[in-house]
């Protein structure tokens, strides 16, 4: 008994209450301290054997239950789908804009060695001089945030975006694929075959 509820979600609760026998008689028996009721064991029988001989039937309940825990499914599975895809549109123009930002940056940096070999003499070099210490500054405060190690965050936050859409697009090619075999199986046999999801 205990391997039949191992092979499917069955609980010692749930076993117990069909077999009208107490939670605690079914533990005993899956111990091999009690044996079953005869009544208990006829109706054990006819579990297994209905277990064993099914053919992928669902009742009207079961089958009307599934099919609205596949549309909330599909429906959770297409929103989580059109988040990704707007946060990596987002993450996308970010990364460009950094990457712009970070090619003027460096075209000043480059530019300062240069002009300090220009300054003047006098007031005016002197402030120039300055100016260009604030300017180199700050631009090297920014790096931070445009610099290569960024860049490249960014980069691995938009690939681990992508594998996320493409997983969730194989999700819902799974759901169209099974939804349409349900139908032809439906067809044909008047039944509709368990759905099997791929994680």
């Amino acid at each position: 008994m205990k391997k039949l509820r191992t092979l499917h979600p069955i609980t010692q609760q749930q076993l117990a209450d069909y077999l009208l026998i107490s939670r605690d008689q079914v533990a005993h028996y899956e111990r091999r301290r009690r044996n079953l009721p005869h009544n208990a064991q006829l109706k054990l029988g006819k579990l297994v054997i209905a277990m064993a001989r099914n053919n992928h039937t669902l009742s009207t309940f079961a089958e009307l239950k599934f099919r609205e825990l596949q549309e909330k499914e599909l429906a959770s599975l297409q929103a989580e789908l059109r988040q990704l895809e707007t946060s990596l549109a987002v993450l996308t123009q970010k990364v460009k804009e950094t990457g712009q930002k970070y090619d003027k940056a460096m075209q000043v940096l480059w530019a300062i060695p240069v002009l300090r070999t220009q300054l003047s003499a006098g007031k005016e070099g002197a402030f120039d001089k300055k100016w260009l210490q604030i300017v180199e500054t700050d631009i090297m405060k920014q790096m931070k945030q445009i610099g290569p190690a960024s860049q490249l965050r960014m980069q691995l936050r938009q690939t681990c975006l992508r594998e996320q859409i493409k997983t969730i697009q194989l999700l819902l090619k799974d759901f169209s694929t099974t939804g349409q075999s349900q139908k032809n199986n439906k067809k044909r046999t008047g039944t509709t075959a368990p759905v099997t999801v791929r994680k």
